[in-house]
């Protein structure tokens, strides 16, 4: 409730989700201050974007503290989660492809 008040849901879930991101941006030694804003400015996208979907999804009647902590987690794990993305896209993309215009215009069998 008090979250409410200080910050719209909207800041809230981008300022959870940039705290998320800088913890990993920090604990990296060997990285320069370039891939620590990437990693930053793409935990901040994905708890922006996922984290909504994944409260509205799984967790419709949570507390807003409760959206902001799903929020934290995926700034926290969103680079990690976006580079698992992109290998299953490399990995499995065409079938995936194939499945989706299947699903769309019918099988061509």
């Amino acid at each position: 409730m008090l979250a409410t008040v200080i910050l719209p849901y909207k800041l809230l879930v981008l300022a959870a989700g940039a705290v998320g991101a800088v913890v990993p941006a920090a604990l990296q030694k060997s990285m320069s201050r370039r891939e620590r804003l990437i990693m930053v400015f793409v935990g901040c996208a994905a708890a922006t974007f996922i984290a909504p979907a994944i409260n509205a999804h799984w967790l419709p009647d949570a507390d807003v503290r409760l959206g902001a902590g799903v929020s934290f987690c995926v700034g926290l794990f969103g680079m990690t989660l976006v580079e698992m993305a992109l290998r299953l896209v490399r990995r499995r993309g065409q079938w995936f492809l194939d499945r989706a215009v299947d699903r769309v215009i019918g099988r061509s069998d």
